[in-house]
């Protein structure tokens, strides 16, 4: 309900820009709390410049989770001599999506289909959360794929 409450403040927000720009007023496109269903972008660190689309929020015991996917492309990072297009599901804490430096993007993504594939995944294998910035995540991500790849 919260976050319900949540997006129809930030989508009237989003309508009252030109208003508040009219004259002379700013509304923030950060990301403090995160929208079901929204495309955010990295602003800095190493994945500065992709796309993040937040497809679900819930509360695990006293924690609340953002599971969202982070879209590419990824070059082979650093010694890992694969490719990576995307991340279906990273689930981070809040607090993380709120220090990650994200803003809305215009260029609007989806990755239902991804996340919930892997949402289920990690639900049934009791998986962890995040409590990183995203850009951090995704490093992490990609050293422990690299350590476990084949050599």
């Amino acid at each position: 309900m919260i976050y319900e409450l949540g997006v129809r403040l930030f989508r009237l927000k989003r309508c009252l820009a030109p208003f508040f720009f009219a004259f002379g007023l700013t509304l923030s496109a950060s990301a403090e709390e995160p929208v079901i269903g929204e495309t955010y972008v990295i602003q800095s660190g190493d994945f500065e410049g992709h796309r993040v689309w937040v497809g679900k929020v819930e509360r695990l015991g006293p924690r609340e989770v953002v599971h969202l996917s982070v879209e590419g492309p990824f070059l082979p990072y650093e010694a890992a001599d694969f490719y990576v297009p995307s991340f279906g599901h990273m689930p981070v804490d809040i607090e993380a999506f709120r220090n990650s430096d994200l803003a809305v993007s215009d260029a609007k993504w989806s990755a239902e289909v991804q996340l919930e594939e892997g949402y289920r995944e990690w639900n049934s294998a009791n998986g962890g959360v995040f409590r990183i910035s995203i850009s951090d995540a995704v490093a992490y991500a990609f050293d422990v794929m690299a350590q476990q790849a084949p050599r």
